[in-house]
């Protein structure tokens, strides 16, 4: 198979999820050959009030942050060369976190980023915010956010989700590949929305290619599917899908087709899977039904789920 990742990013602020990070940066760079980059972001945070206003120069000397910054990334490093991994470059930059880090993965043509959950070191006043979470909003290349601990990876299953939109695609790609790297098995979820019905009239849910679309037919039409129907015909197609992905995943990855909610349906799924798991979902996904957003969906996954979470983003440039 050929190489996915030539380069992952770990983003670093020496938190115990930071640390959980380079564990799992380590092994997939090991693992794909990979090139192993190490980045921290720090910015002065200020304070209210002082009793004594002349002193505030001095606490604000940027240099005594930098010195705090440089420790942090000296510490990154020698937890990542104590897991037996080796960095490529080690980068210091004053700012926005999500902005610095996004912006040197794309100048690293980074394939995966990975990153702690939480973004808050142990010293309070180099605080990077919701990192995490911003990184899998903004940047343009894939985020691994690490949480549950060393027995969360590496992962027995991954569990995806796919809506038919091209934003799935992409994460399926990237759940596949991830998959044969580590041993895992996948299993691919649908969700789809209740069917309403318009007072005064019946609806049929109809196929179309890959998508189900509504269509207005007469009241006790037989063409009118009930929610039974609508869950057989998402199945039938899933299971092909699932068939004709098997070679890319090493093996046929489990289905489930349901109505309900896409957040508790992965949930779910991920805690019936093999454990542990990982959940994988393409941001700002669009499928066949417009409700179905998996932007919305990945930010309720990295506040819910207890394991890692791999968000999979619109590639850069595209629409």
């Amino acid at each position: 198979m050929e190489r996915y990742l030539s380069t992952v990013l770990l983003a670093s602020d020496g938190s115990d999820d930071a640390k959980q990070a380079a564990r799992i940066a380590v092994d997939l760079a090991g693992k794909v050959g990979a090139a192993l980059h190490l980045v921290h972001a720090w910015t002065p945070v200020a304070r209210a009030a002082y009793a004594y206003p002349g002193l505030a120069d001095a606490y604000y000397d940027p240099s005594v942050f930098e010195s705090d910054a440089r420790a942090t990334l000296a510490t990154a490093a020698a937890q990542v060369e104590g897991l037996g991994g080796t960095t490529a470059g080690r980068h210091l930059a004053m700012g926005n976190a999500v902005e610095i880090i996004a912006a040197l993965a794309r100048t690293l043509d980074a394939g995966l980023i990975v990153v702690g959950s939480r973004g808050l070191g142990p010293v309070r006043r180099l605080v990077l915010g919701s990192v995490s979470e911003g990184l899998a909003h903004h940047a343009d290349r894939p985020v691994l956010v690490a949480r549950g601990g060393e027995a969360a990876w590496p992962p027995a299953s991954v569990v995806t989700g796919d809506d038919g939109s091209a934003d799935a695609a992409r994460a399926i790609d990237l759940t596949a590949q991830l998959c044969h790297t580590l041993g895992a098995g996948a299993t691919i979820v649908r969700a789809l929305p209740e069917p309403k019905l318009p007072a005064g009239r019946d609806d049929a849910l109809v196929q179309a290619g890959s998508a189900f679309v509504r269509r207005a037919v007469p009241a006790n039409s037989p063409g009118a599917a009930p929610r039974e129907a609508l869950v057989g015909q998402a199945t039938t197609a899933l299971a092909d899908r699932a068939i004709a992905l098997a070679g890319r995943f090493g093996r046929r990855p489990a289905i489930v087709a349901a109505i309900g909610d896409p957040t508790a349906l992965l949930l779910d799924a991920a805690a019936a899977a093999p454990q542990p798991a990982l959940l994988a979902v393409g941001s700002r996904g669009l499928g066949a039904f417009s409700r179905l957003r998996l932007g919305s969906v990945s930010t309720k996954l990295l506040h819910a789920a207890t394991g890692p979470v791999l968000v999979v983003p619109r590639g850069h440039g595209q629409p």
